[in-house]
């Protein structure tokens, strides 16, 4: 009995000191760390703060998509730190419009895409976390934001950005990170509410892709919910290689006003989920 006491008070030990040196190295940021990098000289304004998310909008004209076909890749690349993530990222991105990426790093970087979208909310060790959006051009406004996770209280980051089409309607493009650590839905549920209030009132097409967190039957019944209520449907992956917690797939692909051509995922051994590929039209 002796031992097992002692073994529980240096495992409890160890306990402590690792988590006092997780949050030692830890800095929660006070406010959302938003930053769009452009390789055009275009200036953006604030111009609205909505449930908690932070925006900035085209201070000036902003040329429209003139392509109709599209493709896009989304990963949570867990940090970069799995070997052969770079050549991974290269090779996905090859083709691609837009890539999506979670738990992206200042050192995940595409120079091929003329726009980069980084929204963090935190820092370890000097390294900053959070989703990262490339896309080909400028949107004519963007936001980001998070909710705060309810045991560990690090936010789980979001980012949206609108982009003008010909037809006078614009694209939204939703990259998502949702809340984790939580038995229940609360926090859960108010992320995903922060995020459809973007939707509600959005007349054109919408993609809303990402790491859902979608592990248990009431998260994902929420989630089917909302995309059902603003007519939203999960992309099929022909081959579907996503990974699984309890066996619920973690990363979804949903769209609105779009026509899939293809979409699939990939095994990789350079993360901890793997890739998601789509090629798709707006209708």
């Amino acid at each position: 009995m002796k031992r097992i006491y002692r073994f529980l008070a240096v495992g409890l030990l160890l306990l402590i000191l690792g988590g006092g040196y997780f949050f030692a190295n830890l800095t929660i940021f006070e406010r959302t760390f938003i930053q769009l990098n452009t390789s055009q000289k275009v200036g953006y304004i604030p111009f609205e703060n909505k449930l908690n998310m932070q925006c900035d909008k085209v201070n000036g004209l902003m040329p429209k998509l003139t392509s109709s076909h599209f493709r896009l890749v989304n990963w949570n690349v867990h940090k970069g730190q799995d070997k052969g993530w770079q050549e991974d990222l290269a090779r996905l991105s090859k083709q691609a419009d837009f890539v999506l990426l979670q738990e992206a790093t200042q050192h995940q970087n595409l120079n091929t895409f003329s726009t980069a979208l980084f929204v963090s909310s935190f820092s370890f060790k000097d390294l900053l976390s959070g989703v990262k959006t490339f896309t080909k051009t400028q949107p004519e406004w963007y936001c980001g934001g998070g909710v705060a996770e309810p045991l560990i209280q690090i936010p789980k980051v979001a980012s949206v950005m609108s982009f003008p089409l010909e037809k006078g309607n614009s694209l939204l493009l939703i990259n998502v990170h949702l809340i984790n650590f939580e038995w229940g839905i609360s926090a859960y549920q108010t992320q995903l509410e922060q995020l459809f209030s973007f939707v509600e009132n959005h007349q054109g097409p919408i993609i809303i892709s990402g790491d859902f967190n979608a592990w248990n039957e009431r998260r994902l019944n929420l989630v089917n919910n909302l995309m059902q209520k603003y007519g939203l449907d999960a992309v099929t992956l022909s081959q579907d290689e996503r990974v699984r917690f309890l066996g619920y797939p973690l990363d979804y692909i949903f769209t609105r006003g779009v026509k899939v051509v293809s979409a699939a995922s990939e095994v990789v051994t350079s993360s901890d989920h793997n890739p998601l590929l789509v090629e798709f039209e707006l209708e």
